[in-house]
């Protein structure tokens, strides 16, 4: 379990890490990719704390662009390009936990799995966010650049809405061909897991439906 004190002083660290990278600009999608990776790859980590990671990471983009000057639209770009593979190896990871749950017959802690699979929804939706947000902070040509980029990812899209989509259907379509199967081997408890996985992917996947339609208006 990680105290408040310990959650705080990573951020620190991470946006610190993230200026450096930002400030060199050599191979930064890579960098970013495994720096965002390190924070968010724990398996109890919480979407509020993935939400916090990001904000630290878009930061420290910020402080680095900012502190090196010059051409900063590519490198900017590389950046949240490294963010959005690292989300997306983050959401398949969670899949790949989700299935072998399923295939061995473990439990989950209550609440887990819901908890979960809306946070693969809402990893675009808050990447997103973090650079919207610190583009509002941000001034000059980096501030532009910023609110442009949020505001392309937005009705463009990110890998990692795509991967999303993909991870929630599959698991759904997956969890719901287990639950009702009438092979022998299968354990119980693994249908049980996926009959639930079947009903919140479902469930999850009915709001993605809704916002993309409320977003085409």
């Amino acid at each position: 379990m990680r105290s408040a004190d310990e959650f705080a002083d990573k951020l620190v660290v991470i946006q610190e890490d993230t200026r450096l990278a930002s400030v060199e600009a050599q191979d930064i999608g890579a960098r970013l990719h495994a720096i965002t990776l390190k924070a968010i790859e724990q398996k109890d980590v919480s979407l509020s704390e993935i939400r916090s990671v990001l904000s630290s990471v878009t930061d420290g983009i910020h402080l680095g662009l900012a502190q090196r000057g010059g051409e900063m639209a590519q490198a900017l770009r590389d950046a949240v390009g490294g963010m959005d593979s690292a989300l997306v190896k983050f959401a398949q990871n969670l899949q790949l936990s989700v299935e072998e749950s399923i295939a061995s017959g473990k439990e989950f802690r209550e609440g887990e799995l819901k908890q979960s699979l809306e946070t693969v929804r809402d990893l675009e939706k808050s990447l997103v966010e973090a650079i919207r947000k610190t583009g509002s902070q941000a001034t000059g040509a980096l501030k532009a650049e910023m609110s442009s980029l949020s505001a392309h990812l937005k009705y463009a899209g990110t890998d990692v809405g795509g991967q999303a989509l993909s991870t929630l259907t599959k698991l759904s379509e997956q969890a719901h061909s287990v639950a009702h199967s009438g092979k022998m081997g299968i354990k119980q408890g693994g249908r049980d897991i996926a009959g639930r996985v079947a009903q919140f992917a479902g469930g999850v996947l009915t709001g993605v439906g809704e916002a993309l339609r409320n977003t085409a208006k």
